[in-house]
């Protein structure tokens, strides 16, 4: 291994000042070896690196890795010094055959470890063949020099020995030792304050924190510890409903950390929260408007305190029509609270404006009040400011207490008649036009009785109510409505109802959709009456079909009724001529009668009216704006 090692090292300058002769691309690699073999001492170079002999020839027609291998292993070649020798051979004969053309002019010069950076050309030739080949040249350069080092270490071996064998008298050979020594231990020393100066890069100031002196972790800032701090404040604040101070004491101590080994938020409202857990214990709070106004270690102080105060607010016969009498949105929750917000049952009933033994409660004629008495300890949870609370606050005169309004709620059960709105079914013919829908069968509303469960506030004010049953005691009969789809002829399309409405008659309105006293009586007037001097033609208000043309004898003389699309009925009443029949299709404007006083009239004039859904309407609701 050690010879092919040397004859790799040699084989630059022997192959390489050859090969930087121009080659064309099309040279085969065969003819390349082929004018090789003319100089001897480079093909022996060659045969050699290689272990290749006249007796074993090498194949230079593209031979593989494997077979590379091989054949040097089959010459009695190591298997390192076959891997490395065909490896070798392998890559140079890759790279000797994919060149990198740069240039167009240089089209047919490729690259070679030769001319590794530049060549005469000043051309960049290198490939990762190339580079491949020249790190395994350096492989060994740098086996022999392990192998000098190695001679070296054993000269120095023999050397030392001898020294101290033949020598041991000399005092400057024994002088350079210790210098040598000494040399030695001041390169450690000084690779090793190096070192832990490269450690001490990364580290930047910082500060030990402790909470309650136990070391919970180092923070980079003061500002970062109070910020976890109130954040834990503010979410048990929230948590439980008042506002909460944390109790521990915190200290710092400066240090030097390395970068990024800091405390994270979570781990810095994990140790604050940790503290605010050491000073809670279980209890049960009492919530006002979602505010914490008192918290017990017995759950029946706060509840025989609400239902006594409760049931002192209601007369006997409010128990009997009430389901269940409560305040509003007061609620009871179990967890953890601070000590310092725990009250007394004293304290709490007081707060009810309770007696203060519940033995004394039969025997006294005092009133309930509507109003939570917060004491000191109570101004603990609620804080002074309660605002945003839905609720009263006031502050007692010359008393360190407030008054927190509240509202009573009382349950009932609650049945009322309501009414089942019928539906509507739709039939479709092609009896009738497209734009014609036809009441074949009038809907019927139904009836039930629904009972609910009603909460009621202060001044009998609704607050919500929940459906607890109901009883159908009529079923609602379906409307049924036949609606047209054959086509419109082009008069039907010419007589189709427009959905607005114009005046049938130009004059002056002399009588309005109103209550009036007409001979004597009072009656109400369903239609408008106008009357005029300069024409006695009457048009149609909308286009439609015509259903009535004729005096019935019923007070409108003759009178021609008009049925529009959508079912809407015009009235014209008290003709003096009647210009259309029954069936007859009109449109918009067109001449349908002339005015007259036939009928009960008092003049010359015409009665109109619009009637929708069997009932009139006040016809100015529809017509243009005068």
């Amino acid at each position: 291994m050690k010879d092919s090692k040397k004859t790799l090292d040699g084989e630059r300058d022997g192959f390489g000042t050859d090969v930087r002769e121009d080659v064309s691309r099309e040279t085969s690699r065969r003819s390349i070896y082929e004018k090789e073999k003319l100089k001897k001492p480079e093909l022996d170079k060659v045969r050699h690196k290689g272990n290749i002999t006249d007796d074993n020839p090498f194949d230079y027609n593209n031979p593989s890795l494997k077979e590379l291998y091989r054949d040097f292993r089959a010459n009695k070649l190591s298997r390192i010094e076959s891997g490395f020798n065909s490896l070798y051979l392998w890559c140079y004969d890759n790279y000797y055959s994919s060149g990198v053309p740069i240039k167009e002019k240089y089209k047919n010069i490729y690259a070679h470890p030769a001319a590794w950076f530049r060549n005469t050309h000043g051309m960049w030739k290198h490939n990762k063949w190339s580079l491949a080949v020249r790190l395994l040249e350096i492989i060994p350069a740098i086996s022999r020099t392990f192998e000098k080092m190695r001679e070296n270490k054993k000269k120095f071996k023999e050397n030392f020995w001898k020294t101290f064998e033949y020598s041991h008298k000399s005092a400057s050979k024994a002088l350079r030792f210790a210098a040598y020594l000494v040399m030695i231990a001041a390169t450690v020393s000084i690779i090793t304050i190096w070192s832990n100066s490269i450690g001490q890069f990364d580290m930047i100031p910082a500060l030990k924190l402790y909470v309650d002196g136990k070391y919970v972790g180092d923070v980079l800032s003061v500002h970062d510890a109070e910020s976890a701090k109130d954040s834990v404040e503010k979410s048990l604040s929230v948590n439980l409903g008042s506002s909460f101070s944390l109790d521990c004491t915190i200290e710092y101590e400066a240090t030097k950390i390395k970068e990024g080994s800091n405390l994270t938020p979570a781990r810095l409202s994990r140790a604050f929260g940790d503290a605010a857990h050491k000073e809670m214990q279980s209890g049960y709070g009492l919530y006002v408007y979602d505010v914490l106004v008192a918290v017990s270690s017995d759950r029946t102080w706060l509840e025989d305190s609400i239902n006594e105060s409760l049931d002192s607010k209601l007369t006997e016969k409010q128990k009997k029509d009430t389901e269940k009498v409560s305040y509003n949105n007061f609620v009871i929750r179990q967890g953890s609270y601070p000590e310092k917000f725990f009250n007394t049952q004293q304290e709490i009933r007081q707060l009810f404006s309770l007696p203060e033994n519940p033995e004394d409660a039969s025997q006294t004629d005092k009133e309930t009040s509507d109003y939570l008495n917060i004491s000191e300890k109570t101004t603990l949870l609620t804080g002074k400011n309660t605002a945003g609370t839905s609720s009263d606050v006031s502050d007692e005169a010359n008393q360190h207490t407030m008054q927190l309004a509240i509202e009573t709620v009382i349950t009932k059960r609650v049945t009322e008649r309501e009414t089942i709105p019928y539906a509507t079914d739709y039939n479709y013919t092609d009896e009738l036009p497209e734009n014609r829908r036809v009441v074949t069968t009038e809907g019927k509303n139904g009836s039930k009785h629904a009972t609910y469960i009603i909460e009621y506030g202060d001044d009998n004010r609704e607050i919500s109510r929940r459906l607890l049953s109901e009883v159908v005691i009529s079923e609602p009969t379906n409307q049924v409505v036949s609606q047209g789809t054959r086509p419109l002829t082009d008069e039907e399309k010419r007589t189709a109802s427009t959905g607005t409405y114009i005046y049938p008659s130009e004059g002056d309105l002399t009588s309005g959709y109103s209550w009036r006293v007409l001979g004597g009586y009072n009656e109400f007037h369903r239609g408008i009456d106008i009357s005029s001097s300069n024409g006695l033609v009457l048009v149609a208000s909308d286009g439609g079909v015509v259903i009535q043309a004729h005096d019935r004898g019923d007070g409108y003389g003759r009178c021609v009724l008009i049925e529009h699309d959508d079912g809407t009925i015009t009235r014209y009443a008290h003709c003096s001529k009647v210009h259309v029949e029954v069936g007859q299709r009109v449109a918009q404007g067109e001449h349908i009668a002339d005015m007259g006083a036939t009928g009960q009239a008092t003049g010359v004039h015409i009665h109109f009216e619009i009637i929708k859904d069997g009932k009139t309407v006040n016809p100015m609701d529809y017509l243009p704006k005068r």
